[in-house]
């Protein structure tokens, strides 16, 4: 879909911002369909935080969601630059998701 094709599907008159026109994000990352926005150094720091506190935040009576954002905030990881860094809750949880299932 080119630039112009997306002004008009989304009802925008503004210019699309490089990132919608190019693929490109913010800091210069192409990903790939399928593949996280995390950097692999982010993702390999918050696997370390997050995943020793998988199992004792599992519990039936929540949701796979519940759990892994309950392992995040039980790890005390500091998600601020992955913030600042253009990512957000959806591309943060993707990355618990992949933790969650590498237990």
């Amino acid at each position: 879909m080119t630039p112009e094709q997306q002004k008009t599907l989304l009802g925008r008159t503004t210019p699309l911002p490089a990132a919608h026109a190019t693929g490109v994000d913010q800091v210069g990352r192409t990903p790939a369909q399928g593949q996280m926005k995390m950097s692999p150094g982010d993702f390999a720091a918050l696997h370390a935080a997050v995943s020793p506190h998988m199992a004792s935040t599992a519990n039936p009576a929540n949701s796979a969601m519940r759990q892994r954002w309950d392992a995040l905030h039980k790890s005390g990881y500091n998600t601020s630059p992955l913030y600042k860094s253009g990512l957000n809750d959806a591309h943060i949880d993707t990355a618990l998701s992949k933790i969650q299932g590498q237990k």
